[in-house]
C-alpha cells in the first residue's frame, strides 16, 4: 500500500547542523513487495526586524522483493535571514538490505551531503555491515548495527581532502505505549578506526502523539557530538523540533 505523508513545521529552536544521517527514521519498512513513498514538506516565514525563510523537502522511496529492500532517500533544508544564510545542507542516501535470517540482516549503503554552516563543502560515504534484530513484538523493537564506512570529505573553502575508515555503531528503538503515544530514539556512535579519539555521537529522541487517523503530532529531540568540528564550529549541537504530519 502507497502512503504519502506531508509535514507541516510548527517550530524550530537550538537548531542542530546534524552531519550523522539519521536513516532509521527515514525507513518505511513496507511488508508488501512493491515500491512505497513518502514526501515531506516544510514552509515557514517570520517577518519583524529581519524577514526569516525556512523551507525543506525530504523525499522516501522504498523497494521490497521478498528478502530484498531497496532505499533512497533525499532532504534539503534551507533558512535564510534577509540575505544571510542561517542553514543550508542537503543529501542523498541510498541503502540495500538483505534479509539473511529472521535476527539478522546485510546492509550496504552510500551517500552524498553538503552542510554550509557546518563548513562541510563535500562529504561521501560508502559502506556495509550487519544489522541484528534484538526485539521486535507487538509494541517494542530494538535494532543494533555495526557497520564500517568509508568516508571522503572536503571543507568549505579549502582544497585538502581527508579520507577516513571508520566504524558506524546504532542502536534503534521503538516503543508504543497505545495506538495514541509511541516513543523513538536513535543513537549513533562512529569513532576513526585509527584514530578512536576522532568520533562523533548523534542522539534522536522522539514523542509521537496520533491525534486522528491522518494526523500525527511529534516532538524530537536531537544532539550531536563532533570531537574534531572545524573551527568556529561548536563540539555540540542540538535541536528541538515540533511536526504536524498529515496522511493521506
Amino acid at each position: 500500500m502507497k502512503k504519502i505523508w506531508c509535514y507541516c513545521l510548527l517550530f524550530i529552536c537550538w537548531q542542530a547542523q546534524a552531519q550523522i544521517v539519521n536513516t532509521e527514521r527515514l525507513r518505511i519498512n513496507s511488508a508488501e513487495n512493491g515500491w512505497t513513498g513518502n514526501v515531506d514538506f516544510s514552509l515557514n516565514f517570520t517577518r519583524n526586524t529581519r524577514s526569516i525563510t525556512q523551507g525543506g523537502m525530504r523525499s522516501r522511496l522504498e523497494y521490497l522483493w521478498h528478502k530484498q529492500r531497496l532505499m533512497f532517500f533525499n532532504d534539503l533544508s534551507i533558512s535564510r535571514a534577509d540575505t544571510d544564510n542561517l542553514i543550508n545542507k542537503a543529501f542523498q542516501h541510498i541503502r540495500y538490505n538483505y534479509g539473511f535470517s529472521p535476527g539478522l540482516t546485510l546492509e550496504a549503503f552510500g551517500q552524498v551531503q553538503y552542510n554550509q554552516i557546518q563548513k562541510i563543502g563535500f562529504r561521501s560515504l560508502l559502506g556495509g555491515g550487519p544489522r541484528f534484530k534484538l526485539i521486535q513484538n507487538d509494541s517494542t523493537s530494538l535494532f543494533l548495527g555495526s557497520l564500517y564506512m568509508y568516508e571522503y570529505e572536503q571543507l568549505t573553502g579549502r582544497e585538502a581532502f581527508t579520507r577516513t575508515h571508520r566504524m558506524s555503531f546504532y542502536l534503534s528503538a521503538a516503543y508504543s505505549v497505545n495506538q495514541i503515544f509511541s516513543l523513538n530514539h536513535i543513537t549513533y556512535y562512529q569513532p576513526s578506526i585509527s584514530q578512536p579519539a576522532d568520533f562523533r555521537l548523534s542522539t534522536e529522541s522522539s514523542l509521537n502523539l496520533t491525534l486522528t487517523k491522518r494526523l500525527v503530532f511529534k516532538l524530537i529531540f536531537q544532539l550531536l557530538y563532533d570531537s574534531r568540528q572545524p573551527a568556529g564550529i561548536p563540539p555540540t549541537t542540538y535541536s528541538l523540533r515540533n511536526t504536524l504530519g498529515i496522511t493521506f
